[in-house]
């Protein structure tokens, strides 16, 4: 299950078909958000995902992300900054892309943008 979920995260964002990318877009979330994914082993996919999300939404402009899952997102990535025993931020953030950087530094104060 791990290699399955490993190249789900790496395939995302998906930006081909906007209504397949919403639905993917938000099983992400319900997979973070129900602990299927183990963020020891695939932290910085994870990471690497979201931030990768809200950076094509918001940047873009592309509507592949409901404003729920927008929301779903930015909290998961708050989640893993303020987890006490993760480092997954701070060993993943620098290897991003700068779009990537910004959302994810918008999730984290509160002020990413919602899908269009």
């Amino acid at each position: 299950p791990e290699e399955a979920l490993s190249v789900f995260l790496r395939n995302l964002p998906l930006s081909e078909d906007p209504d397949l990318a919403k639905i993917c877009h938000s099983g992400f979330c319900d997979l973070v958000e129900s602990g299927k994914v183990d963020l020891n082993g695939l932290g910085s996919e994870v990471v690497r995902a979201a931030g990768e999300i809200l950076a094509i939404v918001r940047d873009e402009d592309q509507d592949l992300a409901t404003p729920e899952t927008c929301s779903r997102v930015s909290q998961i990535l708050v989640a893993i900054q303020n987890s006490p025993t993760s480092t997954i931020m701070a060993s993943t953030f620098e290897s991003l892309p700068d779009s990537s950087k910004s959302a994810i530094q918008d999730a984290l104060n509160g002020t990413a943008a919602a899908s269009p």
